[in-house]
C-alpha cells in the first residue's frame, strides 16, 4: 500500500508540479491527481479516492537536490523595501485564504485571491459567524439530518466562491456550472408550478453567474460546442457578459429545461402527484450526504424512477454515485408532500452529444478484463488453463503499452530541447506571431509574460530567469526562462504552452515529430487491437447458447457500462428502471427512448453476439503537423449485411499537443446524429 501511495504521489508531484506548493485544489491539480488515479483504477474509484486525497491534503512533491526557490530568494535580496512589501502582500494574496463578503448576497466564504470588485473583506464577528455556521451545518449533515435550506446555500456558495476556490468540488469549473445551473434552474421552475420559460430562466441563469466566482473562471471569447457563435454573441451583449459564459448559460440553460419535462412528464404528470416539490443535489461529498439523509428522513415511500426499492437499496445507489451502478453527477428528487413519497431521478450531464462519455486508461481496462475473466473461470465458462493464459495476454499488452508511453515521452521532449539552442531574443519575436487571430501575441502573453508577470506568477518559472536579470525582464530574459521551464522533467506544460513550442519549433526547422507521435499513438492503438485478437481465440458461450469470442466479449461488456447502454437493456442499481436515470447532454436527452430508436439491436445478448471490433483512419490536429488521435478503435453491429457504428474509443492526448494518452470513449457521429434527431 505504501508504494501505491508513493507512485501516486510522484505521479501527481510529476503531472502538475509546482502547483501543488501554489494551490493543491486548484483545478489543475485536480485533474492532474484524476489523470494519474485513472491509470491505476476505473473512474468511480478514482473520483472516489480525489475526494479523499484532497480532504485528507495532498501528497509531499519528491525531495529536490536543490532548492527551486534559491533563485528566487537571490532575487527578493535584490528588491528595494517598497517592491518587498508589494511582493510579500501579493504572495500573501496567493498562499493564504481570505475571509470575504459577496457584495451582491452578502454571504461570508474564503478564497484564495480577494476580488475588490464583487466582495469585501468579512470582518471578524462575520468570519466567526461564518466559521460557526460552517460547522453546525457539517455536524447536521453527520447527524444524518437534512436541511433543504443549507442544500440550497451549499449549492450557491459553488457558484459564488467558484470551482478553484471550493473545497472538494469534483470535475471541472465548466462542468460545475452546467451541473448546477441546469438543476437548479429546473426545479425552481418546477417548484414555481409554471410552465419551464426558457427565455426568463436564461436571464435568470445569467444574471445568477454574472460577477461570480464560477462565472468568471467560465469567461472566454469562444462559445462552447453546441451553441453558434450568433447565439451566444445576442446573449452575451443583451446581458452584459462574455461569449463563453453566455453559450455556457445557454448549454445549461436547455439541459435545465430537458430535466424539468422529465420530472414533470415522467413523475409528477406520471404518478398524479397533487403537492409535488423538487430538492436538486450536486454530485460533491455533501451533495451525496444530503441525499441519503433526505432518504432516510423519508416519511413514505422510496421510489427509483417509478420503482419502489427500500431504503437500504436506495442509500446503496446514492453511495456508489459517480460510475459503476450510477455514473451520474447530479439527482433530483421529487416529493409528493401529500403522502411523503420520495421518487429519486438522477443524471449524467455532458455539454452536448460530442462529448466524451467515458475515460479510462489501458491498465485499468487491463484490471477490469481480468476480474471478469477470473468470474468465468468461478462459474466454469472458462478453464482456469484458459483464464490464465489471457489474464497473461492482458499483461504483455499493458507493457507494450507502458513501453510506447515512455517512448512517446521522448519524443515529445525533443521541441523543448531544440529551442535551447536558439536564440532567445529571435524566439520572443516569433512567440508574438503565432495566433491568427486578432491578438498576434496571444500564446506569448498566454505562455510566458502572464506566468511572470501576472497577479499569479508561476514561481517555477520565475526561478529559471536569470541572474541579475532586468527588473521587469526583457523578452529575450522571459524566453530564456520558459524554455527552460519547458526543458524541467517536473514541470507540466499549459496547453498554450505546448502550442507555443510547437509553433516555434516549426518555425525554427526544429525536429518534425508529428509522424513519430502519430506512429507512437498509432502503435498503441494496434497494440490493444491484437490484445483484442488474441483473446479472441477463445470463445464462450452466452446464456442464449449462442457462443463468441472472448476479445470480443470482454470489450462488449466494457461499451455497455462505459456508453451507458444499462438505460437500454436495464440492470443493478439506477438502470433498473428507465426513468431513473438519463444522460443529458445541453438538451438533447439520451434515454432508453432514444438508445432503442438509435441502436440496432434488442437486448445485451442481441448486441454482444454481432459485435464487432475494427481500427479506423487517424485523427489529425489540423493547422499543425502534430497528430494528436492517431488510429481508433470503433465499435459496430454487424445484422443482415448492415454494418453500424456505435461508437469509438481514442487514445488522446490529456494536455494538448505534446501531451500523455488517455483512453475516451464516445458515441459514433451515425449515434450522435440519431440522439440530435430523436432526443
Amino acid at each position: 500500500m505504501n508504494k501505491l501511495i508513493e507512485r501516486i504521489s510522484k505521479k501527481w508531484w510529476n503531472e502538475v508540479g509546482y502547483e501543488l506548493y501554489n494551490n493543491p485544489l486548484s483545478e489543475r491539480s485536480v485533474a492532474g491527481l484524476y489523470s494519474v488515479l485513472l491509470e491505476e483504477f476505473d473512474e468511480k474509484r478514482a473520483k472516489e479516492l480525489v475526494l479523499a486525497i484532497l480532504e485528507g491534503g495532498g501528497p509531499i512533491p519528491p525531495k529536490k537536490e536543490e532548492d527551486p526557490n534559491e533563485k528566487e530568494l537571490d532575487q527578493y535580496d535584490m528588491l528595494t523595501q517598497i517592491e518587498k512589501d508589494e511582493l510579500d502582500k501579493k504572495e500573501k494574496n496567493i498562499d493564504e485564504d481570505i475571509y470575504v463578503k459577496n457584495k451582491k448576497s452578502g454571504s461570508v466564504y474564503k478564497v484564495k485571491k480577494h476580488n475588490a470588485e464583487t466582495q469585501d473583506l468579512a470582518s471578524d464577528d462575520e468570519i466567526e459567524t461564518a466559521k460557526a455556521k460552517r460547522d453546525t451545518s457539517k455536524q447536521k449533515l453527520e447527524k444524518g439530518e437534512f436541511d433543504p435550506q443549507e442544500n440550497k446555500e451549499s449549492m450557491n456558495s459553488f457558484i459564488e466562491v467558484g470551482f478553484s476556490d471550493s473545497e472538494g468540488a469534483p470535475g471541472s469549473p465548466g462542468s460545475m456550472l452546467n451541473e448546477i445551473v441546469s438543476i437548479t434552474s429546473a426545479t425552481d421552475s418546477f417548484n414555481s408550478g409554471k410552465p419551464f420559460d426558457y427565455d426568463s430562466q436564461l436571464e435568470s441563469n445569467v444574471n445568477k453567474l454574472k460577477g461570480s466566482g464560477l462565472g468568471d473562471e467560465n469567461d472566454g471569447t469562444a462559445p462552447p460546442s453546441g451553441v453558434t457563435l450568433k447565439e451566444a454573441r445576442d446573449i452575451a451583449k443583451k446581458y452584459g457578459v462574455s461569449v463563453g459564459l453566455a453559450g455556457k448559460c445557454i448549454i445549461a440553460t436547455r439541459a435545465a429545461q430537458s430535466k424539468n419535462n422529465h420530472i414533470t412528464e415522467k413523475i409528477s404528470n406520471a404518478n398524479g402527484l397533487k403537492n409535488p416539490k423538487a430538492t436538486p443535489f450536486f454530485g460533491d461529498k455533501n451533495g451525496l450526504k444530503a441525499q441519503e439523509n433526505m432518504i432516510n428522513s423519508t416519511k413514505g415511500r422510496v421510489m427509483l424512477g417509478n420503482t419502489e426499492v427500500s431504503k437500504e437499496e436506495a442509500v446503496k445507489i446514492i453511495k456508489s454515485g459517480g460510475g459503476g451502478a450510477n455514473p451520474s453527477d447530479t439527482a433530483i428528487f421529487v416529493t409528493d408532500e401529500t403522502t411523503g413519497d420520495t421518487y429519486m431521478t438522477f443524471y449524467s450531464d455532458k455539454d452536448n452529444v460530442n462529448a466524451i462519455v467515458a475515460q479510462s486508461s489501458l491498465r485499468a481496462e487491463g484490471k477490469v478484463k481480468k476480474e471478469q475473466i477470473r468470474k468465468l473461470a468461478e462459474s466454469g465458462k472458462l478453464t482456469k488453463e484458459q483464464a490464465a493464459k489471457m489474464e497473461s495476454i492482458i499483461d504483455d499488452s499493458v507493457k507494450e503499452h507502458e513501453r510506447l508511453e515512455a517512448e512517446l515521452d521522448n519524443v515529445t521532449t525533443g521541441p523543448a530541447k531544440h529551442l535551447s539552442n536558439q536564440n532567445p531574443e529571435e524566439l520572443a519575436d516569433i512567440a508574438k506571431t503565432t495566433s491568427a487571430g486578432r491578438e498576434p501575441d496571444k500564446y506569448w502573453k498566454k505562455a510566458v509574460t502572464n506566468q511572470l508577470l501576472g497577479k499569479k506568477p508561476n514561481k517555477a518559472m520565475l526561478s529559471e530567469l536569470p541572474d541579475g536579470h532586468s527588473n521587469p525582464p526583457t523578452d529575450a530574459e522571459m524566453m530564456t526562462a520558459f524554455v527552460k521551464y519547458a526543458n524541467n522533467p517536473d514541470s507540466t506544460l499549459t496547453k498554450d504552452q505546448q502550442r507555443l513550442i510547437s509553433d516555434m519549433n516549426k518555425a525554427t526547422d526544429g525536429p518534425k515529430i508529428g509522424g513519430a507521435i502519430g506512429e507512437i499513438r498509432k502503435k498503441t492503438v494496434e497494440s490493444d487491437m491484437k490484445m483484442l485478437n488474441k483473446l479472441n481465440d477463445t470463445t464462450i458461450k452466452l446464456d442464449d447458447g449462442t457462443e463468441v469470442r472472448m476479445g470480443n466479449y470482454l470489450e462488449a461488456e466494457s461499451v455497455v457500462e462505459k456508453l451507458h447502454l444499462g438505460m437500454q437493456f436495464g440492470g443493478e442499481g439506477v438502470f433498473s428502471d428507465s426513468d431513473a436515470f438519463y444522460q443529458e447532454s445541453g438538451g438533447v436527452k439520451v434515454d432508453k427512448e432514444t438508445l432503442s430508436k438509435c441502436l440496432p439491436f434488442k437486448d445485451k445478448n442481441d448486441m454482444i453476439s454481432n459485435f464487432e471490433v475494427g481500427e479506423e483512419r487517424e485523427v489529425t490536429k489540423r493547422g499543425s503537423d502534430v497528430i494528436t488521435g492517431g488510429s481508433k478503435i470503433v465499435y459496430v453491429i454487424t445484422k443482415q449485411g448492415e454494418r453500424i457504428p456505435i461508437g469509438e474509443k481514442l487514445q488522446r492526448s490529456k494536455r494538448g499537443d505534446l501531451g500523455k494518452l488517455a483512453t475516451v470513449y464516445k458515441y459514433s457521429p451515425e449515434m450522435q446524429k440519431c440522439f440530435k434527431k430523436n432526443g
